[in-house]
C-alpha cells in the first residue's frame, strides 16, 4: 500500500500527459475538418484545465482554489468531450484509423 505522498507525483505525471494529449488533440481538430469546432474546443478546455490542476496543487496542495476549479472544469469539459465523440462515433460521422 503506497502513501499518498509517494504516489502522488507519478498521478501528476500522467495528469500532465493527459492534459497535453488533450489540447494537441483538440489544435489538430481544429486544424482539420473532421470534427465539429466545438469538440475541438472542449478538448482544449480540458487539458488546460488538466494542466491547472497540477499548477493549482504546486502552489498550494489539493485544497487550492485554482486545484479546486480547475478540477471541475476538467471533470465536466472531459465528460461532455467523451459522450460527444461518442455519440460521432456511433453514429458514424466520425471513422477510426485503427
Amino acid at each position: 500500500m503506497l502513501e499518498f505522498e509517494q504516489e502522488i507525483h507519478p498521478v501528476l505525471i500522467a495528469n500532465a500527459v493527459i492534459g497535453i494529449w488533450l489540447i494537441t488533440n483538440g489544435i489538430m481538430a481544429r486544424v482539420g475538418s473532421n470534427l465539429p469546432q466545438g469538440l475541438a474546443w472542449l478538448s482544449i478546455l480540458a487539458g488546460i484545465g488538466l494542466v491547472l490542476i497540477i499548477v493549482g496543487f504546486w502552489i498550494g496542495g489539493q485544497e487550492h482554489l485554482l486545484t479546486t476549479v480547475s478540477g471541475l472544469i476538467t471533470f465536466i469539459g472531459i465528460l461532455i468531450w467523451a459522450i460527444w465523440l461518442g455519440k460521432l462515433f456511433l453514429a458514424g460521422k466520425v471513422a477510426s484509423s485503427g
